[in-house]
């Protein structure tokens, strides 16, 4: 399977595993579909802190 072929057949939460941190702090910070959840900078000091994988 090409990247191409997986990144179409791949949901977002999939791509989205493979992210580090701090590239998914950017991508919900920046992202306008995300903010009307209302992710306050509390949200993102604690996934810093947790460093989720």
């Amino acid at each position: 399977m090409t990247t191409s072929e997986k990144s179409s057949t791949s949901s977002p939460a999939d791509i989205i595993k493979g992210w580090k941190t701090d590239r998914l702090i950017k991508f919900l910070r920046s992202d306008k579909n995300f903010k009307d959840l209302g992710l306050n900078d509390g949200f993102f000091t604690k996934l810093e802190d947790e460093k989720i994988t």
